[in-house]
């Protein structure tokens, strides 16, 4: 999230059909203030879910009964940083 005295910068974005009633179905869920806090947050969880990835770490989603899968990250093939 933003720091005190960090400028914020505003940007215009297009995103799919369906994508704003997710938006405000997770504001709704988490409390967050508004679809730019939304956005923020989902910014710094998936820039951490790249950066884990490039580490060559697996991501794994853990199910109440202790089940464990790896969740497959939708992005473009990362260079694995060494």
């Amino acid at each position: 999230m933003r720091t005190k005295g960090q400028k914020a910068e505003r940007m215009h974005v297009t995103l799919p059909a369906g994508s704003r009633e997710k938006l405000l179905n997770i504001q709704d869920r988490t409390g967050e203030s508004d679809i730019s806090a939304v956005i923020r947050r989902v910014v710094l969880v998936y820039a951490a879910l790249i950066e884990e990835h490039q580490k060559g770490n697996e991501i794994l989603i853990k199910s109440a009964d202790g089940a464990t899968t790896q969740y497959r990250l939708l992005i473009p093939v990362l260079q694995i940083e060494k």
